[in-house]
């Protein structure tokens, strides 16, 4: 059995169906899924119930996205205290699971230290600054020239060894 949390499946945004599955994680899901036969909760926090059923938002995202899971828990509240005290409940209903996925490290940490095998999952969901800023790109020749001249001093640096 694994425990993942949507925070881990998915990226953040404004409202619940809005959010996008993380590719990695989606990768991570389908090498997981078929070794341990569909046997894999997850774990939503802070779906609100306001207006359309947080569990029918929750369920046609997750079908719309693939994702079939044994059992779907939601917690209305947010955190890390929270999502601990529902992995603890949830393990004495399927047993201890063989993995916790999650996000988030201080839920992570609070989950090891029950004696759970954890898995942080460190995807960001933002472009790092020094990709987005304005940085001068080099040219394809400046670039074939370079790596030219670093392939000849590695040749140099044997070339009078005997052997």
């Amino acid at each position: 059995m694994i425990f993942i949390t949507l925070n881990a499946l998915a990226g953040p945004a404004d409202t619940l169906g809005a959010r996008q599955p993380r590719p990695e994680t989606r990768r991570l899901w389908n090498a997981l899924f078929p070794y341990y036969h569909g046997r894999m909760v997850i774990i939503a926090d802070g779906i609100a119930h306001e207006g359309m059923n947080g569990t029918e938002v929750l369920t046609t995202w997750l079908k719309k996205e693939g994702f079939k899971a044994a059992s779907v828990d939601i917690i209305g509240e947010t955190g890390a205290e929270y999502i601990y005290d529902r992995v603890m409940s949830l393990s004495s209903v399927f047993g201890t699971p063989h993995w916790f996925i999650d996000n988030d490290p201080e839920t992570v940490a609070k989950v090891m230290k029950y004696g759970i095998p954890t898995l942080l999952v460190s995807v960001p969901h933002t472009i790092r600054p020094e990709w987005s800023e304005g940085r001068e790109m080099k040219a394809w020749d400046d670039l074939v020239s370079e790596i030219d001249k670093q392939a000849l001093a590695k040749q140099e640096r044997t070339w009078n060894d005997v052997g």
